[in-house]
């Protein structure tokens, strides 16, 4: 056993030493030397533990071949190669000069269409912005992208039976030029067939009214993607398939088909919650997702803080075109109840109406009309207002991260309009932008802007209720004061509410750690009815935390205001837009 032992001890020790090889490249930069280090098979296995001489030598060797096809693929057809290769001991020093010539330029190129595309935008567009061109140095990478740019065209737009029938570059070595010819046939564009639902709670209208095509319609990738996120922000199902079954196509159509899993009907969500603004919160949501075969929802929402308690019920019709004629237009019949109780006003409210949205052009509309009534305290007024109200919204959310954005913003704009012969205790025109904007300036570097703007006129400010008037401070609005502190006051020095509202932000985070970071930042606005009602201002520090549910925000700000200072603990949990 000690003999056998001894010749394992004996072979181990004899194996391979590890040879270490340094690979140096001179007279090329950028892209040639990034394509000829990458080529270089010596390069590639430098680190190997197992690489011999014999394999360094051989690497070595094939090395001005693979240089030559680099460059190549960079349109250099005459490089001057020089190679050395040197040794002491296990050290291995391989160093390679080259001389790339000067690069072969492309006399002519000629790209033809041909099929039923020839006519099509985007294959006219891909020719046109094709990046080999005449006159151009020759590239084979951006030839052959060129070719792939096509080639994906037609995949995408239902031309099946696209091919090349002359794809060929020259190279006149002799006369240092390139010629190149590209024919490229598209075939017979191919249309949609039969789209086929499986059985669910919902009528086959309800599904066909979210699907963007019909069958004989030409075929798009983008529209079976469009059909797959409908279904899948229709919230009646869990998985969404969109398969086009090319092989069951007949002559020249593809029919799709579609598979679905329904949603549990019931959903019921509880949470509880914590910013400065409202204290504690409760919330608890239920929803019906379908209630009946038509697709009809429910859903109900309550909200429970010592400074702000609502109520809402929603009844919504999907697939109401209305006069806007969309398929993801709806109709949402909605009831209100509302308990505010803040240092500068008090109010119990309802509120019942109807909006009809759609979306367009990434933007989701909004028209409505409300009815609300308002018994409120404010300063020295109590008073009971009731209003009718026509509005009109837009808004619109981009953002590459809803939890955590690094690059994305958010826009509302709402326009709302009484009239006091029409139900309502005053006259009043409202109109309220409000806008986010995040962008990355390292990947832990924020910078995040934010505004609220808003203005109205009305025929009696004393009996407009709370709800309606401008008030700033809190925090998503002016750090440093409570929540709605800021604004006109009356005779008595109570903040009142005003007719317009200028509040802008600006903030810098750094994330010191991969979840932990802190920020600085500087807020100033106010509500105001006219501009000599100064502007507050609110400065601070804070820490930013990454949870698993979204940003958690700790700021310390100090508020100045009318030759006072305030100081103020403000802490937010929620997404950034």
């Amino acid at each position: 056993m000690g003999g056998l032992w001894g010749f394992f001890q004996t072979s181990i020790a004899a194996g391979p030493a590890q040879s270490k090889v340094t690979v140096t490249i001179e007279g090329l930069e950028k892209l040639p030397l990034k394509n000829v280090r990458s080529s270089l098979s010596l390069e590639q296995q430098k680190n190997n533990p197992r690489l011999s001489e014999s394999r360094i030598q051989s690497l070595h060797r094939d090395a001005p071949e693979e240089i030559r096809r680099a460059l190549q693929a960079l349109g250099y057809y005459r490089p001057e190669i020089r190679t050395d290769l040197q040794h002491a001991g296990e050290q291995w020093s391989a160093r390679y000069q080259v001389n790339p010539g000067p690069a072969v330029p492309v006399r002519e190129f000629e790209i033809v269409l041909r099929g039923e595309g020839r006519d099509d935008k985007p294959f006219q567009e891909a020719v046109k912005e094709f990046p080999l061109k005449k006159g151009d140095v020759l590239r084979h990478d951006h030839y052959d992208s060129g070719k792939k740019r096509l080639l994906q065209i037609a995949a995408e737009r239902g031309y099946f039976d696209a091919q090349f029938t002359r794809h060929e570059i020259q190279v006149n070595l002799a006369a240092y030029e390139a010629r190149g010819w590209l024919h490229f046939d598209t075939g017979p564009r191919y249309r949609f067939g039969k789209v086929e639902f499986p059985e669910t709670p919902l009528e086959p209208e309800v599904l066909q009214r979210l699907t963007p095509f019909k069958e004989g319609d030409p075929y798009e990738t983008a529209k079976l993607l469009a059909l797959q996120d409908a279904l899948t922000n229709s919230d009646y199902f869990d998985n969404v398939e969109v398969l086009p079954q090319r092989e069951a196509g007949v002559i020249d159509k593809v029919p799709i088909q579609v598979r679905l899993e329904a949603r549990k009907r019931h959903y019921f969500a509880g949470g509880v919650g914590f910013s400065t603004d409202t204290g504690p919160r409760l919330t608890a949501d239920w929803e019906a997702r379908y209630i009946n075969r038509h697709g009809h929802r429910v859903k109900a929402e309550l909200d429970i803080s010592p400074v702000w308690s609502e109520l809402s019920g929603h009844y919504i019709i999907p697939g109401y075109p209305g006069f806007t004629g969309e398929r993801d237009a709806q109709l949402e019949i909605t009831a209100h109840a509302l308990r505010k109780d803040t240092d500068t006003s008090k109010g119990t409210s309802g509120q019942a109406g109807v909006a009809h949205t759609w979306n367009l052009l990434g933007w989701n509309q909004t028209l409505s009309l409300s009815y609300l009534l308002e018994d409120f305290e404010v300063g020295d007024t109590s008073d009971t207002s009731q209003l009718v109200m026509a509005g009109a919204g837009w808004r619109r959310t981009v953002t590459d991260d809803p939890l955590f954005t690094t690059h994305g913003w958010r826009a509302s704009l709402d326009l709302q309009g009484a009239h006091d012969s029409l139900l309502s205790d005053v006259s009043l025109a409202r109109l309220r932008f409000n806008g986010k904007y995040i962008h990355s300036l390292t990947p832990r570097d924020r910078l995040i802007a934010r505004g609220d703007l808003g203005a109205m006129l009305v025929s009696d400010f004393d009996k407009l209720p709370p709800l309606l008037r401008f008030f700033a401070g809190g925090d998503v609005s002016i750090r440093g004061f409570d929540f709605e502190e800021l604004g006109p006051k009356d005779d008595s020095g109570d903040v009142i509410g005003g007719r317009y509202l200028a509040v802008g932000s600006l903030e810098y985070e750094h994330y010191f750690l991969e979840k932990w970071g802190g920020a600085v930042f500087v807020d100033a606005g106010n509500a105001f009815n006219d501009l000599g009602d100064g502007v507050a201002y609110g400065v601070g520090v804070g820490v930013r935390w990454r949870s698993p549910i979204g940003l958690v925000r700790g700021d310390v700000a100090m508020g100045s205001f009318d030759g006072a200072t305030t100081f103020r603990f403000h802490l937010v949990l929620g997404p950034d837009l």
